[in-house]
């Protein structure tokens, strides 16, 4: 994995934190999430059954997985072991099938759409393609 790749992950990872947290801190306040009003469909979605795991909003597992995974991809890009090769590919595979899950209940289970949970879900997939592909030098 190069310089830039490292950089465009910790972006990515950077970016679903930052929208993690933002949704967190509007739904925690009852705010519209992205809307005028609180029947919105950010809302519909944050706010149904499958916005948990076990109990943990999917926000607050984004706000400490997020950054995990950048200072994960920090130690990879210096350390630079093939175990940590496959560490990574496998968080991030299991975390690219959540996001697919997470969108497929969007669409075909709610019928409702939260676009910051579709930049979040789809940058998660993509970190998984990047890390997967990309070629240790």
């Amino acid at each position: 994995m190069n310089k830039k790749i490292l950089t465009v992950l910790i972006a990515i990872f950077l970016i679903n934190f930052s929208l993690s947290l933002y949704i967190q801190i509007k739904d925690s306040q009852s705010l519209p999430i992205c809307g005028i009003n609180i029947a919105s469909s950010c809302n519909q979605v944050t706010e149904s059954s499958y916005s948990t795991v076990l109990g943990i909003k999917n926000t607050t597992i984004g706000i400490v997985v997020f950054p995990l995974l950048a200072i994960f991809m920090l130690v990879y890009y210096k350390i630079r072991k093939k175990y940590l090769k496959s560490i990574g590919s496998l968080i991030l595979a299991c975390s690219a099938i959540f996001a697919l899950r997470l969108i497929y209940i969007q669409f075909f289970v709610l019928r409702e759409i939260c676009k910051f949970c579709i930049i979040i879900d789809t940058l998660t997939i993509l970190s998984f393609l990047i890390f997967y592909y990309s070629k240790d030098r």
